[in-house]
């Protein structure tokens, strides 16, 4: 699914924090209060991590998807 401005801003808490994923690992974390963190998976040394590039609506989608691919 494509990251777009108006499904994340319309994305709802709800009772356990959700994932909304884009390609290449992308996605934005919604917690249970409602906050939003643009955020990507990669591997390194074979081990699964997260890195964090900002909160949304501060971090725009563009500028999340630009800022993954650097890493």
């Amino acid at each position: 699914m494509k990251l777009t401005y108006p499904l994340l801003l319309n994305a709802k808490p709800q009772d356990k924090p959700y994932k909304i994923r884009d390609r290449d690992s992308m996605y934005l974390r919604v917690s249970v209060s409602g906050s939003k963190l643009c955020k990507f998976d990669y591997r390194l040394d074979g081990k699964d991590c997260s890195y964090t590039l900002g909160r949304f609506p501060d971090l725009s989608v563009e500028a999340g998807q630009l800022h993954s691919g650097k890493y």
